[in-house]
């Protein structure tokens, strides 16, 4: 019992913080945390400066959807593995996801590397494609 509380206890608080845009852990790649003197435990989300430019700039080359993520992953010098998470990644887009519930997103507070339209496009591009017989590939 003490355990399913505990458990309880974590998700409301990350839920909370969620719901009032902040990020809980650590930032995905193109994104640091830094921590205020005064306020240790509010860390601010900002741009870094070392990937935040080759991340965005993957980001665009799938959206022209002439490459394809292992090309692009060249392009920019970043692992192909790293952009397939990065391109459903809706932290990006400046989102957040609820803790029980992955398909409701609250508007993050950090400066968001693209906008919603351009990650709803990505998704489509990323959606497998269906065969003429019904399949799925």
């Amino acid at each position: 019992m003490y355990q399913d509380y505990i458990s309880r206890s974590v998700k409301r608080g990350i839920r909370y913080k969620r719901k009032k845009g902040e990020w809980c852990g650590k930032a995905p790649r193109g994104y640091r945390n830094i921590h205020d003197n005064y306020d240790h435990y509010k860390p601010k989300i900002v741009r870094d400066s070392e990937y935040f430019d080759r991340v965005k700039k993957g980001f665009l080359l799938m959206l022209l959807g002439q490459y394809t993520i292992p090309e692009i992953g060249k392009i920019v010098k970043l692992d192909a593995s790293f952009l397939r998470r990065a391109f459903r990644n809706p932290f990006y887009a400046g989102l957040n996801r609820d803790v029980d519930n992955p398909k409701i997103t609250y508007r993050g507070t950090w400066e968001p590397m693209i906008t919603e339209d351009e990650f709803n496009r990505i998704q489509l591009l990323l959606a497998p494609k269906k065969k003429l017989n019904g399949k799925t590939s």
